[in-house]
C-alpha cells in the first residue's frame, strides 16, 4: 500500500512542475534578466499564461504566479483581438512574440503584469505544453 501513495505522490509532483525548456525557447526570467538584448526581437517563450480578465501575463511558473514576483518572473502579454487565448489561461504554453522592453509612449495596457511585455505574432497560436 505504501508503495502505490509514493507512486501517486511522484506522479502528482511531476504534473505540477515545470516542462523542461527545449534549446532556443526562453522563459520570462531569462527574457528579465536581459531586456535589452532582446528588445525588439522575435522571441520563442515558454511559461505558465494567465490570461483572464485584467490578468494577461507569461510566468517562470505557477509556483511564480503564487509569490507574485512580478519583476523577475514575468513578462505581460499584448493579445491581438484576432487571437482567442483563453482555453490557454493557467496552463503552461509556448509563445511567439516580439519582446518589448517596456510599452511603447502612449499605449496604455490594463491587466499586465511587468513593464516588459511580449506582443504575441497574429496568425500564431500558443501551443498548450
Amino acid at each position: 500500500m505504501k508503495k502505490i501513495h509514493l507512486l501517486t505522490a511522484l506522479l502528482l509532483a511531476s504534473c505540477a512542475s515545470a516542462p523542461k525548456v527545449p534549446e532556443g525557447v526562453l522563459t520570462p526570467a531569462q527574457l528579465n534578466a536581459s531586456r535589452s538584448q532582446y528588445n525588439g526581437q522575435k522571441v520563442k517563450v515558454q511559461g505558465w499564461m494567465r490570461s483572464e480578465f485584467e490578468n494577461y501575463g507569461l510566468w517562470e511558473s505557477r509556483k511564480a504566479n503564487q509569490k507574485q514576483t512580478f519583476v523577475k518572473d514575468c513578462v505581460s502579454l499584448m493579445i491581438p483581438e484576432s487571437m482567442s487565448t483563453g482555453r490557454f489561461n493557467r496552463r503552461y504554453v509556448q509563445v511567439e512574440g516580439i519582446f518589448l522592453e517596456r510599452l511603447p509612449q502612449n499605449v496604455v495596457q490594463l491587466g499586465g503584469c511587468n513593464i516588459t511585455k511580449l506582443q504575441l505574432i497574429e496568425g500564431t497560436s500558443p501551443i498548450e505544453l
